[in-house]
């Protein structure tokens, strides 16, 4: 999953939004798996 956004200050409301979609679906991330403040230009985890 992936979350981009526009503008900083959209940030932590963007990624309030994310989990709380998780949550209602009951999705899980696996934190081994999960990066956070990735700035822009590719990303590519290999695995």
């Amino acid at each position: 999953m992936l979350i981009k956004i526009r503008e900083v200050e959209d940030h932590e409301a963007n990624l309030k939004e994310s989990f709380q979609h998780l949550r209602r679906k009951k999705l899980r991330l696996n934190p081994d798996k999960c990066d956070f403040g990735v700035m822009s230009g590719k990303f590519i985890r290999g695995g």
